[in-house]
């Protein structure tokens, strides 16, 4: 793989990922305060957040935004701007997991990555039950020991 090719996909793959982390968070405090009947507006946390946190990154305005836009968002990724965002960078993202994975590179694998379809953990043994989402062909990686993936005992990756 070209190196440059190589430095601009781990960019691409690594931004892919901020974003599923703040999505990850944001649907954290969203069912926290459902759940305890808080009513946080999270497009006004993210405001707050930008001008008095430690995360102060710019990429909160685009979180409110995206809220300003839809105060009812179920998903940050359900945000046009959002899920575009993922969509450019998908294909990147894959090529970083799957050099790390076939160079024997442990890769945390999170777990809305796993739900988003890019990569899933199944029960072990189960694999063969699956067929592949929409044509794509899929190999599964049984749990490995040493240097290679480490997955728990219990699953399988599988990785689309």
């Amino acid at each position: 793989m070209d190196k440059a090719q190589l430095i601009e996909d781990v960019r691409q793959a690594l931004y892919a990922s901020k974003i599923c982390n703040y999505v990850q968070g944001m649907n954290i405090i969203k069912a926290k305060s459902s759940k305890k009947g808080w009513c946080i507006n999270l497009g006004e946390l993210a405001r707050i957040w930008k001008g008095g946190c430690i995360i102060r990154a710019i990429f909160l305005d685009r979180i409110k935004k995206a809220y300003d836009r839809n105060p009812n968002l179920a998903n940050l990724l359900v945000d046009p701007e959002f899920a575009q965002e993922i969509m450019d960078r998908q294909a990147a993202w894959r090529r970083v997991v799957c050099l790390a994975i076939n160079n024997g590179v442990s890769t945390p694998v999170p777990r809305h990555v796993c739900k988003s379809g890019l990569l899933r953990l199944i029960p072990q043994g189960q694999a063969s039950r699956l067929t592949p989402m929409r044509g794509l062909t899929c190999l599964v990686l049984s749990t490995l020991s040493g240097s290679r993936l480490r997955a728990t005992p219990r699953f399988e990756l599988l990785l689309c």
